[in-house]
C-alpha cells in the first residue's frame, strides 16, 4: 500500500463528493486545494475534510461539503520564533516553500505528495471550469494579505503572532501565490 493509498487522491475525493450529490463540489475541492495551496497545508488527508449531513427522515438524507478545517499544519508553523531570522533571504524562503506538498495526489497510485501548484495545476486540466477560482486566488492583492497579517498581530494574546512572525508568513504567502500563477496562469 502506497502513502496515496492509505491518504485517498484528489480524484477519489472529487467523485466520492459527487456521488453523494454535495452541492457545488467541484467548486469547493477547487477553493480547498487553493486556499491549501496558499497557506502551505499539508494536511488535507481523508480525516481532515468531510460532509455535513441533514436528515429530515429515516429515508431521505442530504450531504454538504463542511467548512475546511484543521489547517493548523501551514503557513511555516514548525519554525520557532527563534529561528525566523534564518528565514528573511529569498533563497531560504524559497526552499521552503519547495518543500511543500499537499497530502495527497490526483490519484492514490502516484508517487506521494506532488507539490502544491501542481496539484493545481492537474485540478484545472481535468476540470476546466475551476480555472477561475485559481485565477481568483492569483488575484489576491499585497495590499489584502498585508491587512490581514498586521490585524493578526493585533491580538493580545500569550502566544503573539509577532510582526517578525507575520513578514514570514507574508513572504510564503506570496512566494505560493507567485508558483500558482506560474502553474496556471492568471
Amino acid at each position: 500500500m502506497t502513502v496515496n493509498e492509505r491518504h485517498g487522491s484528489l480524484r477519489d475525493n472529487l467523485v466520492l463528493s459527487r456521488q453523494v450529490g454535495a452541492p457545488s463540489w467541484r467548486q469547493w475541492w477547487a477553493e480547498t486545494i487553493a486556499f491549501d495551496s496558499l497557506i502551505g497545508n499539508n494536511d488535507r488527508h481523508t480525516e481532515n475534510w468531510g460532509f455535513l449531513r441533514q436528515t429530515w427522515d429515516e429515508m431521505a438524507a442530504e450531504y454538504r461539503l463542511a467548512p475546511v478545517f484543521d489547517n493548523g499544519t501551514s503557513l511555516g508553523f514548525q519554525v520557532r520564533e527563534t529561528e525566523l531570522a534564518r528565514f528573511t533571504t529569498a533563497m531560504a524562503i524559497e526552499q521552503f516553500v519547495a518543500r511543500g506538498a499537499h497530502h495527497y495526489g490526483w490519484l492514490a497510485n502516484e508517487p506521494p505528495q506532488p507539490p502544491h501548484a501542481r496539484l493545481c495545476q492537474t485540478m484545472v486540466k481535468f476540470n476546466p471550469s475551476t480555472q477561475a477560482t485559481f485565477e481568483r486566488l492569483a488575484r489576491l492583492r499585497d495590499s489584502d494579505i498585508e491587512d490581514t497579517l498586521h490585524w493578526c498581530t493585533t491580538f493580545d494574546l500569550d502566544v503573539r503572532f509577532t510582526a517578525e512572525r507575520a513578514a514570514f508568513v507574508r513572504q510564503l504567502i506570496r512566494k505560493r501565490r507567485a508558483e500558482l500563477v506560474a502553474a496556471i496562469g492568471g
